[in-house]
């Protein structure tokens, strides 16, 4: 079992020194992972493993790929690293939820998601699927209409597999969580201010609605998608609930599109929304609870939330200037969108 060097795994050195990560511990953690991926599977430690993927986030991970001579397809080991703000194990609960989901799907559905291999507390073994995600696909300038609406439909109707296998019932609306994540987004322009009082009024106003509810990705973003001609695939599992509204992964989802989408267009921002949301809800299939104002509620909730946290971050003066001309940038289109879906929804 050896780890392949190049110039990606020396960049990821460097990251790694700057938030006290060393590249040592990951390829014994990979080693590991790999060892209980080869006693799950039968086969011996022949495995080699490069460096692929870097996220800093409050659990920095790294994505390595790995292949095996008796193995016709690469597996992806995804190491996660444990500290103080996570004391359960991240990586097994993200693991125990993909394992329930590809038991649960129908065989013909598996493909949805990846294969899991094996578990350890500090990260798991996947299928790797060497596909583009969702997201680079939606940010492509020559987008056609009819790829973005297949994007839309496709991730739609994939989330529906994943909520039936998982269970979907009917529960009061908790409005106190959305209330908490808006305030910790940390926006601060008076703007800001007075769509969030709205905000918690409407709030007040849907708390203890029946919605429906069921096991949630809870960040079901095109980022989390990986989308082929043949296969579309859901991944990410980190942030999972057992029992969230099912709303939730819908309208972040929209969320996002609608941001990566709308560069250059002369549609207004209402009626891009009004447009996503019939194709994914079209697709996604009918329920006998759908409401279209706790639709649009969850919606207004991460748009605000999203808003907020690029607010904050355009006034880091850690950040670049690019970085920070961004975040400005993608604060005004949240402002502007959250401006049209009060006026026009509420």
């Amino acid at each position: 079992m050896n780890c392949e060097m190049s110039l990606r795994v020396q960049t990821a050195r460097r990251r790694l020194k700057n938030h006290n990560l060393s590249w040592e511990e990951i390829e014994t953690a990979a080693r590991n992972i790999l060892t209980a991926t080869s006693e799950n599977l039968g086969i011996d430690q022949h495995w080699t493993f490069n460096y692929h993927y870097f996220a800093l986030r409050a659990k920095p991970t790294i994505v390595l790929r790995a292949k095996h001579r008796d193995l016709p397809h690469a597996v992806a080991v995804k190491y996660m690293h444990e500290n103080d703000a996570w004391p359960d194990s991240p990586a097994q609960s993200e693991f125990a939820m993909l394992s329930k989901l590809h038991a649960r799907l129908d065989p013909k559905h598996r493909s949805i998601v990846t294969r899991p291999f094996a578990s350890t507390r500090q990260g798991y073994a996947c299928e790797w699927v060497p596909l583009p995600s969702m997201k680079t696909v939606l940010m492509t300038s020559a987008l056609s209409p009819s790829r973005r609406r297949k994007c839309i439909e496709t991730a739609a109707t994939n989330l529906r597999l994943m909520h039936d296998a998982l269970g979907v019932s009917s529960k009061p609306l908790n409005t106190d969580a959305q209330i908490v994540r808006l305030k910790n987004a940390n926006g601060s322009s008076p703007a800001w201010r007075s769509a969030g009082e709205k905000f918690i009024e409407l709030s007040h106003r849907f708390s203890g609605q029946p919605t429906p509810h069921g096991a949630v990705h809870a960040d079901f973003t095109p980022g989390n998608i990986l989308f082929g001609p043949k296969r579309c695939v859901i991944f990410d599992f980190g942030r999972n609930h057992d029992s969230g509204a099912i709303y939730s992964d819908m309208t972040y989802f929209l969320a996002y599109v609608l941001a990566y989408c709308t560069i250059g267009s002369s549609r207004t921002l209402q009626s891009r929304v009004d447009e996503d949301r019939h194709i994914f809800m079209n697709a996604y299939g009918p329920q006998t609870d759908y409401d279209q104002q706790v639709f649009y509620y969850t919606y207004l909730a991460h748009i605000l939330e999203r808003w907020g946290r690029h607010e904050a971050k355009s006034h880091r003066t850690s950040r670049s200037f690019h970085l920070r001309a961004y975040d400005r940038f993608a604060a005004r289109r949240m402002q502007h969108l959250c401006g049209e879906v009060l006026r026009h929804c509420f």
